[in-house]
């Protein structure tokens, strides 16, 4: 399936579709978190530069630390 167009409001929904529950970011704006957030998606905001794999697995096993939100917006 291929993803919507890098455009304000369109992720979320597309997500949510697909059964997305949480998201994952370095940083994110508090507009985007709020659109997110109606989507019933969970939204955790500084996370460390590793990859995506590495981020997920140590979600799953509870050792994943956030930071600050790297988002000045």
């Amino acid at each position: 399936m291929k993803a919507p167009p890098h455009e304000p409001g369109l992720l979320p929904p597309w997500l949510a579709k697909l059964h997305v529950n949480i998201v994952i970011a370095g940083g994110m704006g508090q507009r985007a978190k709020e659109l997110f957030t109606k989507q019933d998606i969970t939204v955790l905001v500084g996370a460390p530069q590793l990859s995506p794999e590495e981020l997920v697995g140590k979600y799953l096993k509870g050792t994943l630390i956030c930071g600050e939100n790297c988002c000045d917006h």
